[in-house]
């Protein structure tokens, strides 16, 4: 269905994984969740939405035409966004659209300007090409000719005890620049002094996060996510100092980095400084992201 489903009580054993979901929301990056069955993966992901700031699309506006006809609309999606969460294996006229007499668009079109969940991505290692080149392009091509829009942030699910899916659905997992182990077990209450900060605060420093993204390419519905910025953008906006520079040269090397992988890193290390506040990104900005990396084994 493509609705808001509230994912109720907290999670206080899983501050990293809603750190990673906050960076996702933040800054455009599609995120996957790794954990055991007994995992609280799909309940995390279904927190997302929550984090969202409301009053304005989660994703900006890609053309100038766009652009131009929602401004001065700020009722424009301004309440409700779509939360698409196909069922497993769906199949690829469901994803993507299709049917007999009548074209219906399917969940991936449903979920623009909004987000899709794959709860236990094998289940659509038969779509994992086809949702690749979407997430690349951002368009669905109907095989009837035609484009239908398709920016969204994807969420994802996987189970640590199976690692089929890392074969499987090989085609999608390099779009994917935040991989998150998800514990178990979780302990009955917080530790002393700990705290769980409220989906307002969150949604705060989400919204603040977004106005330097926007100020930064002009202001206006024109702005891109970080996680979309053009290599000539990415040349412009994403500063690193020299201690910062240094480290991922260092990592580079160590954990022999591709080059799809050293870009990821700098472009959630480029929103984690966002959410600090700050534009000259630093050595702990980088170190962050790079525990996001798909490791060799999950």
């Amino acid at each position: 269905m493509c609705v808001h489903e509230e994912a109720s009580g907290a999670l206080p054993d899983q501050a990293h994984v809603k750190r990673a979901l906050e960076i996702a929301v933040a800054g455009g990056h599609h995120v996957l969740l790794v954990g055991a069955s007994d995992a609280p993966t799909l309940r995390l992901a279904r927190m997302v939405p929550e984090l969202v700031p409301p009053g304005v699309p989660l994703y900006p506006a890609t053309t100038l035409d766009t652009a131009a006809s929602m401004e001065g609309s700020p009722e424009w999606r301004a309440a409700e966004r779509p939360w698409c969460c196909p069922p497993p294996g769906c199949s690829l006229p469901g994803l993507l659209g299709g049917g007999r007499g009548t074209f219906q668009p399917g969940f991936v079109s449903q979920a623009h300007d909004g987000i899709l969940l794959l709860a236990n991505l094998q289940q659509f290692h038969h779509a994992s090409a086809h949702l690749a080149r979407v997430l690349t392009d951002r368009i669905v091509v109907p095989p009837r000719g035609g484009t239908l829009p398709a920016n969204l942030l994807l969420i994802a699910t996987a189970e640590a005890h199976d690692q089929a899916w890392r074969s499987a659905c090989a085609a999608i997992l390099p779009h994917f620049a935040l991989v998150v182990q998800v514990p178990s077990r979780m302990p009955d209450r917080q530790p002393p002094g700990a705290q769980d900060e409220s989906a307002a605060i969150v949604r705060a420093r989400v919204a603040a996060a977004w106005q330097r993204q926007a100020a930064r390419s002009g202001g206006g519905w024109q702005w891109r996510f970080n996680a979309t910025l053009p290599p000539t953008e990415v040349a412009r906006q994403v500063t690193l100092d020299h201690a910062a520079r240094h480290l991922l040269a260092v990592a580079t090397r160590q954990l022999a980095l591709t080059a799809s992988q050293r870009q990821h890193v700098r472009l959630v290390a480029r929103t984690i400084a966002d959410l600090a506040g700050l534009e000259l990104i630093g050595p702990a900005h980088i170190a962050e992201a790079l525990q996001y990396r798909l490791p060799s084994a999950v």
